[in-house]
């Protein structure tokens, strides 16, 4: 019996679509791209001559009055995502949506409700829960070499005078919703258990636009009291870590994606016994210091697929092969919720 092909159409044929979903789509034989819909005529134009899609559109109506795909990748500003979304499963269309997944959490709901009453599928795209810095932190929590885990730092930096439509309020753009998404997923991913926001802090420093461009999200793991401290610069002269990781046996560091992840720990069972000293007068008029035996150690994974290559492959599973998807709609319902309580707790701060 041959293997069904999903006959799929990209909506939005902007940087996502053209960096990730295309490419992943041609190169994965379980896919066969049959056509395009962005409401500038000149993309679609784009889309043939680089990718060989002869069928463009300018909308998800005009696609939907002459042929159905089977599978849909929303790659749309997030303004649309619902009711394109909502319009294609009510056609039996699936849907693979970027993220955000939408506005707010009730269309967010919407979007699911439609996808169950028309028995199809629906799954957000969130990278980084496949990115190399992903795996490395789940090994490494895997591993207890840290003991208990009880903070993560995540900075995420650049300096970049942003005056795209992200940068601006009306489109729903700043790095809280943009970049937001991503850390926060990814770090609830990580942590496998709910997480609340303890605070949020805002700022525009660089952008063109009006939208946030600097944020700082703190995080409470609501089992384990984890705390996961988030910062999105872009407007950063100096990118200090990617990932800083610390345990009651040790800490890890990530300068960069392209670097080799720092252990430095030690062995509990190898420290020497110490006792508490209750007198009020300090001996030798000295704070206690004692040489822990850390040792170090280097880790660099090497993924073989990209996070769009082992989304597709669970993508045609979850689909066609009753497999669970990467991301469930309880995580995208968990995330939206985490988001909104982070707006809802935002301080504004003007340099």
């Amino acid at each position: 019996m041959s293997r069904r092909i999903l006959k799929t159409a990209v909506v939005g044929l902007g940087r996502i679509a053209w960096s990730d979903h295309l490419p992943t789509i041609l190169k994965n034989p379980d896919f066969e791209a049959i056509a395009t819909v962005d409401p500038l005529h000149e993309r679609g134009k784009e889309a043939a001559a680089e990718f060989g899609i002869t069928h463009t559109y300018e909308s998800v109506t005009a696609m939907l009055e002459q042929e159905t795909p089977d599978l849909a990748v929303v790659c749309s500003p997030t303004m649309f995502h619902a009711e394109q979304t909502i319009l294609l499963l009510n056609h039996g269309v699936h849907v693979f949506c970027d993220k955000p997944a939408a506005s707010n959490s009730g269309e967010v709901r919407a979007m699911f409700a439609a996808a169950a009453r028309n028995d199809r599928k629906l799954m957000i795209y969130q990278p980084r829960r496949m990115f190399p810095d992903s795996f490395a932190v789940k090994e490494i929590l895997r591993s207890g070499k840290l003991g208990n885990v009880y903070q993560m730092k995540l900075f995420a930096g650049a300096y970049v005078r942003r005056n795209d439509w992200q940068a601006y309020l009306k489109n729903g753009g700043g790095m809280l919703r943009n970049y937001g998404v991503h850390y926060m997923d990814q770090a609830m991913y990580l942590a496998g258990e709910s997480l609340e926001a303890l605070a949020c802090r805002t700022a525009k420093i660089a952008s063109l636009g009006d939208a946030d461009d600097v944020v700082k999200i703190l995080l409470r793991g609501m089992k384990s009291n984890l705390l996961v401290d988030i910062d999105i610069n872009q407007a950063a002269g100096l990118n200090p870590y990617l990932w800083l990781i610390y345990g009651s046996h040790g800490a890890a560091m990530l300068a960069s994606q392209n670097s080799p992840w720092h252990l430095r720990r030690f062995d509990p069972a190898e420290l020497p016994r110490i006792m508490p000293d209750f007198r009020l007068a300090a001996r030798n008029r000295k704070y206690p210091r004692e040489n822990i035996p850390f040792v170090t150690e280097e880790y660099r994974p090497v993924p073989e697929k990209s996070p769009a290559e082992l989304y597709y492959e669970n993508l045609y599973e979850y689909i066609c092969g009753g497999s669970p998807p990467l991301v469930p709609e309880k995580d995208t319902l968990s995330l939206m919720n985490l988001l909104e309580q982070c707006l809802a707790k935002t301080v504004q701060a003007t340099p």
